[in-house]
């Protein structure tokens, strides 16, 4: 195949992909590892099938047979990793059993496929190296490998397909918030590319079955194949465009089959409505280390920034400035300025200003500027740092 090198470095992609996934703090850690699981299977398979087609096997004849029942998990991985996201965290039901029929399937086969002798099994292997195409009418045990790609993908497709109206609520609710509008475009490309690729399978699984949507050989057919490859290949290397799927994204307890309609609105004393989902944030986790980073008074540091605490976090920062908002009603800007003011008038009633400038005290809350630090401090308790000095001293009698 011409396009054959484009497997290779799909799989190399998918597996450094892979890596990136498990080794990430991700906010959403249950389905990170769904994605990985898809991510490994589909490198696999691609790694696999570059083998075959460019006669490697009788070098690597360990790397045939058994991934078969692997494959089938594809579709799997790929269900659990969108419903994890849709439902903020993963719950089992008795009904996702019908997910893993294809894996029995092709577990029988596998099972029949090793308890047979070793010349049977070198025959498979040999006859997969000289007729890479013919490998698909071997019959292990039970069906032959067509027959089980024609069932995996058919199952993979259908599977997609179930997913698409859950897809289809979940981009619309909290559309106008930056990092919610980056995981709909994340999905939905991702969904694209898998339920394309899957309909190639089919409709090339099915021309090997002798039912030709498409003639081989014809212009339309070349243009499949290239399309195929192409798409193969994005799949393995579009979470470029999106690193943030590396972290998970900004979910607490939100519930998807709550349209926006019947969310509960965002006031002071319900900064994140239970209907208003948050992609992935352990709400209460956050909060802690939110908590922690304050009695450890980073923010009296003049470099004291977004990045500084997303890092101290453990999250990006666009995930903190999300957390900040449906949390704390507020920016990371209007955040570090509270904290600051408010150490302050600590400092203030405390006697600061009696031995220290005012431009100390700037410095001292993480200031660059005596005029700076004035004028938040003003905006925030309604009077400057010497009169506050002074209302507090008229108020306790000093």
């Amino acid at each position: 195949m011409q396009f054959i090198d484009i497997l290779l470095w799909t799989s190399l992609f998918g597996f450094i992909l892979v890596s990136l996934i498990v080794l990430k703090r991700s906010t959403n850690r249950m389905a990170a590892l769904f994605l990985a699981a898809f991510y490994f299977i589909f490198s696999v398979f691609c790694l696999q099938t570059y083998i075959i087609e460019t006669g490697l096997l009788p070098k690597l004849p360990w790397f045939y047979g058994w991934p078969l029942q692997l494959y089938a998990l594809i579709p799997v991985a790929l269900y659990f990793y969108f419903v994890t996201l849709f439902n903020d965290g993963f719950r089992w039901k008795p009904a996702y059993l019908l997910l893993f029929i294809p894996w029995l399937i092709s577990m029988a086969d596998v099972l029949l496929f090793y308890i047979q002798p070793e010349s049977f099994r070198d025959t498979i292997i040999e006859n997969a190296t000289r007729y890479p195409e013919q490998r698909f009418s071997t019959v292990y045990g039970l069906l032959s490998i067509k027959s089980h790609y024609l069932i995996r993908y058919l199952a993979g497709l259908i599977t997609m397909l179930l997913l698409l109206p859950g897809l289809i609520r979940f981009v619309r609710i909290n559309q106008h918030e930056k990092s919610k509008r980056i995981l709909n475009r994340w999905l939905t490309v991702l969904w694209t590319l898998v339920t394309a690729v899957s309909l190639l399978w089919l409709i090339w699984i099915l021309s090997l079955m002798n039912i030709t949507l498409v003639p081989a050989g014809t212009f339309i057919y070349q243009l499949l194949i290239f399309i195929f490859h192409v798409l193969v290949l994005l799949i393995g290397t579009i979470p470029l465009y999106f690193p943030t799927v590396l972290y998970g994204f900004p979910i607490g307890s939100g519930d998807t089959e709550k349209t926006e309609e019947h969310q509960l609105p965002v006031s002071a004393s319900n900064p994140a409505a239970p209907g208003d989902i948050k992609y992935g944030l352990v709400v209460a986790e956050v909060q802690a280390r939110l908590e922690e980073t304050e009695k450890e008074m980073l923010f009296l540091q003049a470099d004291f920034d977004e990045t500084l605490l997303a890092s101290r976090l453990r999250m990006p920062a666009h995930h903190l400035s999300y957390f900040l908002n449906q949390h704390h009603n507020t920016s990371f800007s209007n955040y570090r300025n509270q904290l600051r003011i408010k150490y302050a008038c600590t400092c203030i009633q405390s006697g600061y200003l009696k031995q220290n400038t005012i431009e100390a005290l700037a410095g001292h809350c993480g200031y660059s500027s005596r005029s700076a630090f004035t004028k938040i401090f003003k905006s925030i308790t309604g009077s400057s740092p010497s009169a506050y000095e002074t209302d507090k001293e008229i108020n306790t009698g000093d």
